[in-house]
């Protein structure tokens, strides 16, 4: 049988939570609003993640007509255009090494995050139209625009663990099915219909997959048992990386070439 493509997923808001999509584009960003916002310090201009606040997990996101609509238990629906100049101001803010620049949204998204996650200052930025980092991807991903990881990979974590997680622990973008568990740590050059992505390395995993994605509690678990047989070099690896060739749209059930 074929690998297909599983899943897309895309995270609007880096750290937040993420939207299932049948269908979407694919740029030099990777897909089409993904991580093209971001919740920063505003002291420090640091991105905030789940590593320190994990309640991040439970900020919700959906695309409604042109706009993001950002969802919280307790909290109004704050709205935020998809594209336009509804921004203050532009602030260098820093993802991990990287600085680079943002777009702060209106106060009142100031005041919704830094409310919810209890906290002094809460910025959300925007990515700018054409954004630019010293590292390969030029968004506010981690390390590359695209993740991939397979159905099978994930089961068989599974078998290994007293109680299975769900992929939303660790935030892919592409879901492949149909392969061995681990066939994408030797992907390379991966065609879906007109769209080639690159692959470009393994992804270590931190303790962001440790935090359960609809509770926002946390374990030691999948890390755990992850590092008895996913030590690869210096980190504990699950899933890969890919960097954009072309533009396009992907569909869920493509056939996923170059396995």
């Amino acid at each position: 049988m074929p690998v297909t493509l599983g899943q897309i997923n895309i995270y609007p808001i880096k750290s937040c939570g993420g939207i299932s999509l049948q269908s979407t584009k694919v740029g030099r960003l990777g897909l089409e609003y993904d991580r093209t916002w971001m919740v920063v310090n505003g002291w420090t201009n640091e991105f905030l993640s789940q590593r320190d606040y994990p309640k991040l997990a439970l900020i919700k996101t959906a695309l409604v007509g042109g706009e993001l609509h950002i969802n919280a238990e307790g909290m109004p629906t704050l709205t935020t255009p998809l594209s336009g100049s509804n921004w203050l101001r532009s602030l260098q803010v820093s993802v991990h090494d990287d600085i680079c620049t943002g777009l702060v949204i209106g106060t009142a998204a100031t005041q919704w995050f830094s409310e919810f996650l209890g906290i002094d200052s809460a910025v959300l930025v925007r990515l700018p139209d054409n954004p630019q980092r010293a590292v390969g991807n030029p968004g506010f991903a981690d390390a590359y625009p695209l993740l991939g990881i397979s159905e099978e990979s994930l089961a068989d974590l599974n078998v290994r663990l007293a109680h299975p997680v769900t992929m939303d622990r660790f935030r892919p973008n592409l879901v492949f099915k149909g392969c061995e568990p681990y066939d994408e740590d030797k992907m390379s050059l991966v065609k879906m219909g007109d769209v080639r992505i690159q692959g470009v390395e393994s992804c270590a995993r931190c303790r962001i997959v440790t935090v359960n994605q609809t509770t926002a509690d946390i374990s030691r678990e999948p890390l755990r048992t992850l590092a008895t047989y996913r030590r690869i070099g210096n980190g504990v690896k699950f899933g890969r990386y890919f960097a954009s060739i072309d533009e396009g749209q992907i569909t869920v059930g493509m056939t996923v070439e170059g396995v």
